[in-house]
């Protein structure tokens, strides 16, 4: 297990089993802020096809948007029951559905999750016509909404030389962030290399737009 992951689920075990009388708010959600954290059966594109990401392992190439194919340099499995415990429907999965933004097959994701949209919108606010946003933004965009994570599910961590917009069951483009590098890196969070998430108030009009298009 990577750094970040054995560093994460540390952390969020300890979280979920706090106050085991109640639900907690969230506030130390990390899981649900964790943009490259995904479902074990995503499918990514390689030059030998689609493999979920449990078949795939570090050093094994994947296509990305803007650097054709990158290799993987850590991928890590992470049980879904140490990280969503307890965990309130503001943190819990997206869920997009197949026909949306390009997927074949749907998915769920974070709700920190980057998530790729293109309207013209997007060039008048941002100068491109692709931008990134929250996968918690999307809510009520074509049939997203959250999803009660299972328990048996597994996640898996994986991470980039440099951050990625990687394709993702058919044609949906997710950010992925680099890992921590070094004991540092590993306290301060992720490094910022290049892509960014929108903030809230660009991503709500951004959203609004696809919807009416």
């Amino acid at each position: 297990m990577s750094l970040f992951a054995a560093r994460m689920g540390k952390s969020l075990f300890r979280r979920a089993s706090e106050g085991a009388s109640g639900i907690w708010d969230g506030a130390d959600c990390r899981f649900g802020n964790a943009p490259w954290v995904l479902p074990a059966n995503a499918m990514l594109a390689t030059g030998n096809g689609w493999f979920t990401l449990d078949q795939l392992r570090s050093g094994d190439k994947v296509l990305t948007f803007d650097n054709g194919f990158q290799e993987i340099t850590d991928i890590a499995e992470i049980p879904a029951r140490v990280v969503t415990e307890n965990c309130p429907p503001a943190f819990w999965p997206r869920r997009i559905p197949a026909g949306t933004l390009g997927l074949d097959r749907a998915i769920s994701v974070m709700p920190g999750q980057g998530v790729m949209v293109e309207s013209d919108l997007a060039e008048a606010l941002c100068r491109d016509p692709f931008a990134v946003v929250a996968a918690s933004a999307l809510d009520g965009f074509a049939g997203i909404e959250p999803a009660e994570p299972a328990p048996e599910s597994v996640l898996y961590s994986l991470s980039f030389a440099e951050d990625q917009l990687v394709y993702v069951n058919g044609g949906l483009l997710l950010l992925i962030k680099t890992a921590a590098r070094s004991p540092l890196e590993a306290a301060t969070g992720p490094v910022e290399t290049g892509y960014h998430v929108q903030p809230p108030a660009i991503a709500r009009q951004l959203v609004a737009d696809l919807a009416t298009v």
